[in-house]
């Protein structure tokens, strides 16, 4: 009796605390503690602090796209009221007034209820992040709750990895780099930004945070080391397509928007002549060159990449075997 009434008792395992995540979440959480600290520079607080505000927005939009599966071309509404809730609030403090400070719970447990506690939630918090954003900045306009700070969101949430935690904060600090530096670097950086959105739809729709995940299941078998010359290969072949393809791009919008100031172009250290056939000719077959060097090492790394996951199913047989 004894017996029976102890098989029929429900078992409980307790898996064990992942060391790894805590390890690589705590180094994070130390990074961020000491960036401000090893980087003093004006430009450098304004990025870091930026780059704090959109992974909190890049988060909070991600619990509708990437948790809840809902597509949000407006979520940029939510962190712009929190900007000016927080502008007008800080200049009511300025001007003597005290502000009452209350928490709503939301429960629920339907596929319904949870999605709309989530979309709560993320707008919640991406007003967090837009009233950060107005403290630290101190100006909001009509732009904070436009379409293209939503488009923003969307679109470096997906370029990090809508599918894992830490791709929108990825994604949330390459906005900021794109924002800050790119617009500094050139006048056609929203043009890049769509070509690489394009690039990674049609090679990498995970992200870069799908391909870090990849690539580090390919080293827990210890297969890594074999890719390493097609990643080179396809790196350097994609270099030589980009150079290519950047200055026939900066010296078309140089054309339309700089012409009055001359032909000449700066690019990369050398000056290329826009209305020059040489340079024209140049840039289209250094191109097709790269072009063609990138499909012969695509095809290579595909076939290389097919062959090691080949070996580490084998390897997962033998030791579901053991």
């Amino acid at each position: 009796m004894s017996q029976t009434i102890s098989d029929t008792r429900p078992h409980y395992h307790f898996k064990p605390w992942n060391v790894g995540r805590w390890i690589i979440w705590g180094g994070f959480a130390l990074v961020l503690l000491a960036a401000p600290l090893l980087w003093t520079s004006s430009l450098a607080q304004t990025m870091l602090s930026q780059m704090g505000i959109a992974i909190i927005v890049c988060l909070a939009y991600n619990m509708l796209l990437g948790q809840g599966g809902m597509l949000s071309f407006g979520h940029a509404v939510y962190s712009g009221l929190g900007a000016y809730l927080a502008i007008h609030a800080l200049n009511k403090i300025g001007a003597g007034w005290w502000l009452p400070v209350s928490m709503v719970k939301f429960i629920g447990y339907s596929t319904r209820h949870v999605r709309y506690i989530a979309f709560i939630l993320s707008g919640f918090f991406a007003g967090i992040g837009g009233g950060l954003s107005a403290i630290n900045t101190e100006i909001v306009n009509a732009e904070v709750v436009g379409a293209a700070r939503s488009g923003a969101y969307l679109l470096f949430v997906f370029l990090g990895g809508a599918t894992f935690f830490f791709g929108p904060i990825i994604g949330a600090v390459l906005m900021v780099f794109a924002l800050v530096l790119l617009s500094e670097w050139t006048q056609a950086w929203q043009l890049y930004l769509g070509l690489t959105f394009v690039l990674m739809v049609m090679y990498a729709p995970g992200g870069f945070a799908g391909l870090i995940m990849m690539n580090l299941r390919v080293a827990s078998f210890g297969k890594l080391g074999k890719l390493w010359t097609a990643y080179l290969a396809l790196g350097g072949a994609g270099m030589v397509v980009l150079m290519g393809a950047s200055a026939m791009i900066e010296m078309v919008f140089h054309l339309q928007l700089n012409a009055a100031l001359g032909a000449e172009v700066p690019f990369m250290g050398a000056t290329l002549n826009a209305l020059g056939k040489d340079a024209w000719v140049g840039s289209v077959f250094v191109v097709l060159t790269g072009v063609g060097l990138f499909e012969v090492a695509r095809r290579q790394f595909n076939l290389q990449w097919g062959e090691t996951q080949e070996e580490i199913e084998k390897e997962i047989k033998r030791r579901e075997t053991l």
